[in-house]
């Protein structure tokens, strides 16, 4: 009876083990699982973070270094708002106060800045992007290459306080804004508003 109670007992730690190591092992390669850490939707999964959110609050990443040390800083004139995202290739995408989306190397050196039109400065935002599966940025009303070329500009209403969009599975892009809830197809075409 006791060894097969010890037995019972080992098979339930190898399991609980093994659950702990494979969600350590994900989180230690930084990689990006849609259904553990995010919400799904049509992302880069080969991005290191296509969301500036990590919708459970858990991070993927983690250090053990116990002197952290800065590598590098960048001035990208204007305060940053909003938080950065990554992509596939290491570009860090940071938004700004005065309307940009900055391109930043992953060695901080700089690439290139994109312009939000229409986006009041006034207003101190700064537009976090997504990152599509097709590796074209999403943030508000605006879908950008990863080259920083315009892909295109989406009608709205308001321009003011839009937030971070998010994707669905068919990539749709959904965002708010003073002007209300907004669904934009892939093409830049509204789906529907909703105030």
């Amino acid at each position: 009876m006791k060894r097969k109670f010890l037995g019972i007992v080992s098979i339930i730690i190898l399991l609980i083990s093994t659950v702990f190591l494979t969600k350590s092992t994900d989180a230690a390669t930084g990689s990006f699982g849609q259904g553990y850490q995010y919400l799904s939707g049509l992302y880069d999964l080969q991005s290191e973070s296509p969301t500036p959110y990590n919708w459970t609050r858990n991070s993927p990443y983690y250090s053990v270094e116990t002197n952290p040390r800065i590598k590098w800083t960048i001035d990208l004139g204007a305060l940053v708002r909003g938080n950065p995202t990554v992509g596939a290739d290491g570009t860090i995408y940071v938004p700004t106060a005065d309307g940009y989306i900055n391109s930043v190397n992953n060695d901080g050196s700089f690439k290139w800045k994109y312009h939000h039109k229409g986006i009041s400065t006034d207003s101190k935002m700064g537009l976090s992007a997504v990152i599509g599966k097709d590796g074209v940025l999403y943030s508000g009303n605006h879908a950008i290459y990863p080259d920083g070329t315009e892909k295109w500009v989406a009608k709205v209403d308001s321009t003011w306080y839009q937030k971070t969009a998010a994707l669905d599975s068919n990539g749709n892009i959904y965002f708010t804004s003073v002007g209300g809830l907004y669904s934009i197809d892939k093409n830049g075409n509204t789906n529907w508003k909703y105030r």
